[in-house]
């Protein structure tokens, strides 16, 4: 494993940790408020990235 694969592999790891957290944030921003079909579908759509 050459440097460069080693280097996508890590930024695509940090991608998805940064889009993780940030899904984290969105569910918990939901339950302090109601919760609107569209962010729904956003944050369904960030958890099939993930995936």
């Amino acid at each position: 494993m050459d440097f460069l694969q080693q280097l996508r592999i890590g930024t695509r790891l940090m991608k998805r940790v940064i889009g993780f957290q940030k899904m984290q944030h969105r569910i918990h921003s939901f339950f302090s408020s109601e919760v609107t079909f569209g962010e729904a579908g956003v944050v369904i759509g960030i958890c099939l990235e993930i995936l």
